[in-house]
C-alpha cells in the first residue's frame, strides 16, 4: 500500500491513497447507476404512455428484429465471455420489446428473426 502524505502545517496527516481510490470509485459506480436507472425510467415511461401510437410500435418492431438478429449473431459468432456480457441486455430488451407489441407485429418479428436465424448465414452453428 502506498501511503500519501500530506502536511500543510507542522502536523503531519498520513492518507491511505487505496482508500480514496476504493470510495471514489464506488461513487462513480453509484453515479453511472443512477444514470442509467433515469434512462431506463424514462425509455420505459414513454414506450408504455405511446405503446398504441403507431410510430413507437414500428420502432419497437424493428428494435426486435435488430435485438433478436444480434442476439443470435452473437450467440453463434462469439466466445463465451462475449456471449456473457453482451446476451443478457440483448435479451431483456428483445423480450420487452416482443411483449409490448401487439399480436400481428410480436409474431411477424419472431417469425423474422427465425427466417433471419435459418437462413441468414450458411455458417452458422448452434
Amino acid at each position: 500500500m502506498k501511503l500519501i502524505r500530506i502536511a500543510p502545517s507542522k502536523d503531519k496527516l498520513t492518507l491511505d491513497s487505496s482508500f480514496f481510490y476504493y470510495y471514489f470509485k464506488k461513487l462513480k459506480n453509484i453515479y453511472i447507476f443512477i444514470y442509467f436507472a433515469i434512462v431506463i425510467w424514462i425509455f420505459v415511461y414513454f414506450t408504455n404512455k405511446y405503446v398504441e401510437k403507431y410510430w413507437i410500435q414500428l420502432s419497437m418492431f424493428f428494435g426486435s428484429l435488430i435485438c433478436g438478429s444480434c442476439l443470435i449473431y452473437i450467440v453463434n459468432k462469439s466466445s463465451y465471455f462475449g456471449v456473457m456480457r453482451r446476451c443478457p441486455p440483448l435479451a431483456t430488451l428483445w423480450v420487452y420489446f416482443v411483449m409490448q407489441l401487439k399480436l400481428i407485429p410480436s409474431v411477424l418479428s419472431l417469425i423474422m428473426v427465425f427466417l433471419y436465424f435459418k437462413f441468414g448465414d450458411p455458417n452458422f452453428k448452434l
